[in-house]
């Protein structure tokens, strides 16, 4: 033993370091080639700390905690979006699949993407949910992953998704593609909030409200002054008037609202975002041990809606409990923001309307480019009909009779093409003249010269609408024109994709800039659009219906006569005239995104 402790001491002290020969070309590259290289050496304690702490701070930083400005998500929440679209077929999926989906792409374990799945769909904008999710009121938690579904929501597939704008990397292992982000065409960011803590910073962004999010978007395209307070699914009583525009050093005071049911009982049916209903009972249930305020009971009947019954003390005031109440437990609490989000990889703070000035711009650009994939694309296709109307019309297919090689054949029709050369719109390349050889004897012989002129003229009918877009707006902006089709809107809770939307377009605070609560009458939050436009409106009503409308009733017997708005004309929430225009909306969008049409409807008429 002696020997043996001898040669490993002399061992030590002629060599701090032993390092083997160790092939390290194929090791990993990129992003993960710090913290995954293959190097098989020993190294000193103190060394590793000192020259490893900052990649693994920079990557909790970059790959785990924060959002990145672009899309608003976190690399888990990227690829569990990414994941879900690969296995999308409009049917709900187990979230166990999903989390199996997922980890192909994110490098740990299947708790991590499950809690962060959950988190997602308990926001209520992009997942559509089946099973048990867990309540956020009551601090319950969803069921197992082998028992709950969920599918991408239609405003996820229209506002996140697009393959042809999306920049990819390789995945952790290199075998599969990811998006580096993702090309979303809405503040997400601030509507769904963000919250992380990493190594040595912090990033804490509050919820906003949907549509004073479009309003405000617009609003900035215009040139025009905006406002920016948080909005909570939990509801509550708000005091932002040391909001910050949510930078560092701000704080937002939230109270639940509390009524009175008769002297000696109480209600509480909303509460502050942060708490649960469970968190305030036991708040409640330890201020009243300490002797701070004097109950006789709590009772939590939350369900789907916040119900927390409190029995006061016969010799005490309610009012006095109300004021306690306040004081004393998570009935009010202070929530300080910290807006923190990736930029060109490193953390950047910024204001909250900072962030929606970058999302509006980020959202013309992704839009430009889009216009441009469709421009290119519908050039492509007119220049290949019209190859292939000159190529069968002119007989030139009898060019290649007699070649012996492929590129005799190439030769030939591309010579003969030569004259008409002119009339394209770009040069003809191989690859053209390829494809034409390669056409079917029976398409050749059954082409239907009229058919085909009209395609040609339907194409050229498309390039000079976009062409006329790209003029109107500078080449930032594209909307689909042939889905503009403005009537009369209806929708309700129970529609897909608006249950979700229905939670945060309550105004149930009281904020610096006004603001009303169920039953207060329609809140108003309208999307007015430019003057040139049909003066779309997004409005809801005292039951939380949206409706949106173009400025024209199409109701006979309206009591307002034509050009009625809204509820005005007796179609809210139930269509009462029998006219088409009224409580559906597929003539306007299809089955969701009304306040998403009005944005884009902005954005490219400003």
């Amino acid at each position: 033993m002696e020997e043996t402790k001898d040669i490993l001491e002399s061992e030590v002290s002629a060599q701090d370091v032993v390092e083997t020969d160790v092939d390290t070309q194929d090791a990993p590259k990129g992003k993960y080639g710090a913290l995954t290289s293959a190097e098989d050496s020993v190294r000193r304690l103190t060394g590793m700390y000192k020259n490893w702490f900052l990649d693994y701070a920079s990557y909790v930083i970059l790959e785990r905690a924060v959002p990145h400005l672009e899309d608003g998500l976190k690399p888990v929440q990227r690829r569990i979006l990414h994941a879900m679209k690969c296995v999308e077929d409009g049917r709900y999926n187990k979230v166990a699949n999903v989390v199996g989906q997922a980890m192909q792409y994110h490098p740990h374990g299947d708790a991590s993407i499950k809690d962060a799945l959950v988190q997602l769909g308990q926001k209520g904008l992009l997942i559509d949910m089946q099973g048990n999710w867990g309540n956020i009121l009551t601090g319950d938690e969803a069921a197992a992953a082998r028992y709950i579904e969920a599918r991408l929501s239609k405003f996820a597939l229209d506002v996140v998704y697009n393959k042809k704008t999306t920049e990819w990397m390789l995945a952790y292992d290199g075998r599969k593609e990811e998006p580096v982000t993702l090309p979303v065409k809405f503040p997400l960011l601030l509507a769904q909030g963000a919250d992380g803590i990493a190594v040595g910073l912090a990033s804490k962004i509050l919820p906003h409200n949907f549509v004073e999010l479009i309003n405000a978007s617009i609003a900035y395209l215009r040139g025009e002054e905006f406002q920016l307070v948080p909005d909570f699914q939990t509801g509550g009583i708000m005091d932002a008037s040391n909001y910050n525009d949510g930078l560092r050093g701000g704080s937002v005071r939230v109270r639940a609202r509390i009524s009175k049911i008769d002297k000696r009982t109480l209600a509480i049916t909303e509460i502050p975002y942060t708490t649960t209903s469970e968190s305030i009972k036991e708040s409640i249930i330890k201020a009243n041990e300490k002797g701070k305020i004097k109950i006789k009971k709590v009772d939590d009947n939350t369900a789907e809606k916040v119900e927390i019954v409190i029995q006061v003390a016969a010799d005490e005031s309610s009012d006095k409990t109300i004021d306690a109440l306040y004081a004393f437990t998570d009935c009010e609490v202070s929530i300080s923001p910290n807006a923190c989000v990736i930029v060109d990889d490193k953390p950047v703070f910024m204001g909250v309307s900072d962030i929606l000035r970058y999302s509006a711009d980020h959202t013309k650009g992704l839009l430009g480019r889009e216009l441009q994939i469709k421009l290119d694309e519908l050039n492509e296709a007119w220049h290949s009909a019209s190859l292939e109307r000159i190529f069968i019309e002119n007989k030139l297919y009898q060019l290649i009779e007699g070649c012996r090689t492929r590129e005799a054949a190439y030769e030939a029709v591309d010579k003969g093409l030569e004259p008409f050369k002119s009339k394209l719109k770009r040069e003809v390349t191989l690859e053209d003249v390829q494809r034409l050889t390669e056409l079917k004897f029976i398409r050749i012989s059954r082409y239907d010269s009229e058919k085909a002129d009209n395609e040609i003229k339907q194409i050229e009918k498309d390039i000079k609408q976009i062409a006329a877009l790209v003029h109107e707006c500078g080449g930032l902006l594209y909307y689909d024109g042939a889905n503009m089709n403005p009537l009369m809107g209806v929708v309700r809770p129970g529609d897909m994709g608006f249950d979700v939307l229905h939670l945060n377009l309550h105004k149930t605070f009281s904020t610096p800039h006004g603001g009303g609560g169920p039953g207060s009458g329609p809140v108003g939050v309208a999307a007015h659009l430019a003057s040139h436009l049909p003066v779309p409106k997004v409005m809801e009503a005292e039951d939380g219906t949206l409706y949106i409308a173009d400025g024209t009733c199409r109701c006979p017997s309206s009591p307002e006569g034509a050009g009625a708005f809204g509820p005005a004309c007796g179609c809210a929430p139930e269509c009462k005239c029998g006219c088409q225009a009224c409580g559906q909306i597929s003539g306007f969008m299809g089955n969701f995104g009304v306040l998403l049409r009005a944005y884009t409807l902005s954005l490219i008429h400003i």
